[in-house]
């Protein structure tokens, strides 16, 4: 089936082709590879070499879909592991995940949400929202904050095509990118400050981010 072409949009000097299945940059801003967020010493490469399993009983993301404690590993939740396997898995599954699988539910997690669709100058932006998805309501922040610039996107929890081909027509301009990029950053800030008690954690993995690395 030929893809069909959706927009064609000016970047400064760059072109970028937007299609329903691919964004091609061709010169300047630029889509981010998975390569690039799972890169040596970055927040998701430390998640899977840590192999930390936790066993918090509080924690929701700790039980299969049968409500049985399973536990996180490499911070992927007990449902999340589920999904990709395709069956009910057991506290023995989680301790046993091995890296490489862990790379494929992320990589799985990058495409499902379009991030690889994402066309921006600083590719952290991408790092820090894709992050952001994977530990806590990512998805819907990042949709809170185009609605706040009016950028148009779909009801529903998934990022869809639709939703990046609207914000690549935005961050187009790079005061704009620059612009969505604090306004996630504080919003992702605020949110988790309100949520300290309980994830004192994800307050120093926003901190770890520049506030403006334009």
């Amino acid at each position: 089936m030929l893809l069909t072409i959706l927009a064609v949009v000016s970047l400064n000097d760059s072109t970028i082709v937007s299609t329903l299945d691919t964004v091609t940059v061709l010169y300047g801003a630029r889509t981010v590879p998975f390569e690039y967020i799972i890169r040596p010493y970055s927040k998701r490469w430390e998640k899977v070499q840590d192999g930390t399993f936790n066993s918090a009983p509080s924690d929701r993301g700790n039980y299969n879909g049968a409500g049985e404690f399973c536990g996180t590993n490499r911070s992927v939740a007990a449902r999340t592991l589920e999904a990709h396997l395709g069956r009910k898995i057991s506290k023995k599954d989680m301790i046993n995940l091995d890296m490489q699988t862990a790379i494929q539910i992320y990589k799985k997690i990058y495409t499902k949400n379009c991030i690889d669709k994402m066309v921006v100058h600083q590719p952290l932006l991408v790092d820090m929202v894709y992050n952001a998805i994977c530990s806590s309501n990512g998805s819907g922040r990042f949709k809170e904050v185009c609605r706040h610039f009016q950028i148009p996107v779909t009801r529903g929890g998934n990022i869809e095509p639709a939703d990046i081909l609207a914000f690549n027509k935005f961050v187009k301009n790079y005061e704009n990118e620059k612009r969505f990029y604090i306004e996630y950053y504080n919003r992702s800030e605020s949110y988790y400050k309100k949520r300290a008690k309980k994830h004192a954690g994800l307050i120093k993995w926003i901190k770890d981010y520049p506030t403006c690395p334009y």
